[in-house]
């Protein structure tokens, strides 16, 4: 997520997004393919990021993770417009999309969902939030032995 962060903080600082991170420094490890997960978490702050466009301020992201049970839970809200009901069933839908033409493909949220669930994990959309859209990423925690998402071979990641 630092990376991510790091990434993409000078188009959120310059459209005056406050982004605020509660994420515990004893979380556990996943495992996974780094620049896949770089894509998908990349892929959620993006979306955050374009929902606040044209929302007044104050524009705000809250990125929270906490273990839960084998896994580990990862939240990317916004407080934007939200998801209208009517389109929550399609968002994962390949090329659907509500941005305007030649502004989304349309894959993102579906190539994200696909690159949680080869991980073993799961990408939702939290249903009902009262303002904005809240995804959460799960991922399975890495099991002892196994190297962890992002370390180097031989670090003992796991």
């Amino acid at each position: 997520m630092e990376g991510v962060l790091e990434l993409l903080a000078y188009g959120l600082r310059s459209d005056g997004i406050e982004v605020t991170c509660d994420l515990p420094a004893d979380l556990p490890p996943v495992t996974g393919d780094a620049d896949q997960l770089h894509q998908v978490l990349a892929n959620l702050l993006t979306n955050a990021r374009q929902a606040l466009e044209r929302q007044a301020p104050p524009r705000h992201i809250r990125i929270a993770a906490w273990p839960e049970g084998a896994m580990l839970a990862l939240s990317v809200a916004d407080s934007g417009p939200g998801i209208p009901a009517a389109i929550r069933g399609r968002i994962f839908d390949p090329f659907f999309t509500t941005k305007p033409t030649g502004m989304g493909t349309g894959i993102g949220l579906a190539v994200s969902r696909g690159i949680a669930a080869a991980h073993g994990g799961a990408l939702d959309l939290v249903p009902g939030s009262a303002v904005g859209a809240q995804f959460i990423l799960r991922l399975p925690v890495a099991r002892g032995g196994m190297v962890a998402a992002g370390a180097a071979p031989g670090a003992g990641g796991g």
